[in-house]
Order: C-alpha cells, then sequence, then structure tokens
C-alpha cells in the first residue's frame, strides 16, 4: 500500500510540472524564434517565404496559447501578419486587380484584413499587458483621441515601441473605405 502511496504521490507530483516545463519550452521556443527571425527577412526567394509565413504565424498562436503574457510573442506576431498581409495577400489582390478577378480580388482582400485584423488585436492585447489600467488600450482608444495620446506616452522603450509601432501598422493597413483591405 505504501508503494502505491508513493507512486501516486510521484504522479501527482509530475503532472503539476507538465504546465510549468511547457511554459519553459515555449517561452525558450519565443526567445528562439526572436532571435532567428531576421532569417525571413534574408530569403532571396519570396515564394519560400510566403509559404513559410503561414506556419510561423501558427505556430506562434499556438504558443500564445500557453504563453498569453509572453510580449516578445506578441510582437512577432503582429509583425508576422502586418507583413504576410502586405508583403503576400495584398500582393496577390493587386494581381487579380489587374485581371480584373473580382472572386480573387475579394478572396485576397478578406484574408488580408484578417490577417491586419488579427494583428491589431495581438497588438491591443499587448499594450494592455503593459499597462491595464482604466480598461487598457480598448479603454483608452474608446475614450478619445486625447485619452489615447495620453495612454500611448506610457510606452517608451525600445521593446514597447515596437509593439506600437506593429499595431499601429496592421491597424493602418486595414482601412476598407480606401479600398484597401
Amino acid at each position: 500500500m505504501r508503494r502505491f502511496h508513493t507512486g501516486f504521490l510521484v504522479a501527482a507530483l509530475a503532472l503539476g510540472q507538465t504546465g510549468c516545463l511547457a511554459k519553459l519550452a515555449a517561452n525558450s521556443t519565443a526567445r528562439i524564434m526572436n532571435q532567428a527571425a531576421p532569417a525571413m527577412q534574408a530569403f532571396t526567394d519570396p515564394a519560400t517565404a510566403e509559404a513559410a509565413l503561414p506556419y510561423s504565424i501558427t505556430q506562434m498562436e499556438g504558443l500564445l496559447l500557453v504563453i498569453p503574457q509572453n510580449q516578445l510573442l506578441r510582437g512577432n506576431l503582429m509583425r508576422a501578419l502586418g507583413s504576410f498581409g502586405f508583403a503576400f495577400l495584398e500582393d496577390r489582390m493587386e494581381e487579380a486587380e489587374v485581371a480584373d478577378d473580382e472572386a480573387r480580388i475579394e478572396y485576397y482582400r478578406n484574408r488580408a484584413t484578417l490577417a491586419y485584423l488579427r494583428g491589431k488585436q495581438v497588438g491591443f492585447e499587448a499594450l494592455t499587458l503593459e499597462e491595464d489600467g482604466d480598461g487598457g488600450a480598448a479603454g483608452a482608444y474608446g475614450r478619445g483621441i486625447d485619452a489615447w495620446r495620453s495612454y500611448l506616452q506610457q510606452f517608451d522603450d525600445q521593446e514597447q515601441a515596437g509593439m506600437v509601432f506593429w499595431l499601429g501598422y496592421n491597424w493602418a493597413r486595414h482601412q476598407p473605405e480606401q479600398g484597401r483591405p
């Protein structure tokens, strides 16, 4: 009976540590992905980059489920979404416009819109993780331009500047009233 209790205790401890180990591994993966990110910009074959980027985005989205507080991951995800939308989806949309193919135009416009909207959402969440008072980023934006400006002035280091930039980039790229995604 004593062996059963000891075995049960060891199993319970191991299961309890699984979550910590998963977060440790996920944070390590996020740091490695950040260090490896410049490799995407060095691809000489755009088709390889276009094919690889959705897999990177999917992996980052999965990691975000495990480590939602990881700001490095959020910054890389915003950059990947914005880059994919602009460099590939909008490019495909423009090719469809030249071909006067309305169905393809709408298809790529919708995909780019989804990428930019997700980048914007990740950005609002990232800023709110940094400064969540009074409803975070969405709360500040909802209170008007002065409150939004005041809120943004809280972000002053290099890592935060990247978050603010990629939020703005995704937000600016999504302007459907101007005919863009």
